[in-house]
């Protein structure tokens, strides 16, 4: 099995994902420089283009995301599991990665 070019770290922040004019409320299972997978009610299409907004400490940065997976729930009560390829993610999101290694 091949192994990640980006190191992944467990993470438990609440964030906001913005498609068109709706929000869905999501929880980051873990982060990478180039992507975070995420747990979320919502079924997002792969390579859906969507907006993500996360608050590091005092600071809500907002970034671009495409859908790369979707693992759907299986029972009720649980949450659809997502991958998201992070489109040019800002210099503040890959410090605070770069601080959680």
């Amino acid at each position: 099995m091949e192994n990640r070019k980006e190191k992944r770290v467990a993470g438990q922040t609440a964030i906001r994902l913005i498609e068109g004019d709706q929000s869905f409320e999501a929880e980051i299972l873990d982060v990478s420089k180039k992507g975070i997978s995420i747990k979320c009610e919502h079924v997002f299409p792969t390579y859906r283009i969507v907006n993500i907004i996360m608050d590091i400490g005092s600071k809500s940065l907002e970034m671009k995301g495409s859908v790369r997976w979707v693992n759907e729930k299986l029972k009720k009560g649980e949450l659809n599991e997502i991958g998201i390829l992070l489109l040019d993610p800002p210099e503040d999101f890959l410090n605070y990665v770069d601080i959680l290694q």
